[in-house]
């Protein structure tokens, strides 16, 4: 849904049906027509979108996109601007994953959604393989335990965004078992 007219074979739509494919397919979530649907809200300005989260959702921190999810509904709240679809992708991901399961660690929710926001094949994002090798050179190790202690978003900062996207990478692609791991 939008503020404005898009339509029904517009490309961020084409690609929200693949994200959901993909998400179902790698993550093995149950494709259920009575599964709960992620409604999607574009609004044409960036303030129009701020008005609308502020009135509807006060107090929440200045973002451009959120994924809120309320016992009545599923949601994806953004606006039409230079990263939508990264946007898009990774906050429809949040509500795939919850649309299918409803206890999704905090470091594996973003994790998931920090792969699946990446566009090409195999979730990989270049700018988090510079900043992690270039921590590790600087003597910082990867501590999922610590990760999994975290159980607000307003806890985790950029880095931890980042870590959570290395481990569902390399349990995807890496680890033998990684990815009956991770589902598990």
């Amino acid at each position: 849904m939008t503020n404005f007219r898009l339509k029904n074979k517009h490309p961020l739509i084409t690609e929200l049906e693949e994200v959901r494919k993909q998400v179902t397919e790698t993550l093995d979530l149950p494709v259920d027509q009575h599964q709960e649907q992620v409604s999607v809200y574009i609004f044409s300005s960036e303030l129009e979108y701020h008005q609308y989260l502020q009135a509807t959702y006060p107090g929440l921190p200045r973002r451009r996109a959120y994924f809120i999810g309320t016992p009545g509904e599923l949601a994806v709240y953004t606006f039409w601007g230079d990263r939508i679809r990264e946007d898009l992708r990774h906050e429809f991901t949040h509500g795939i994953l919850h649309a299918g399961s409803k206890n999704v660690p905090l470091w594996l929710d973003e994790g998931l959604a920090e792969y699946f926001e990446v566009t090409h094949a195999g979730g990989t994002n270049d700018e988090y393989v510079e900043r992690l090798t270039t921590a590790i050179n600087n003597g910082w190790r990867p501590d999922i335990r610590r990760l999994e202690r975290l159980e607000e978003v307003g806890q985790m900062q950029r880095a931890d965004y980042q870590e959570a996207w290395a481990w569902v990478h390399l349990m995807l692609h890496d680890v033998p078992q990684g990815r009956e791991l991770l589902l598990s």
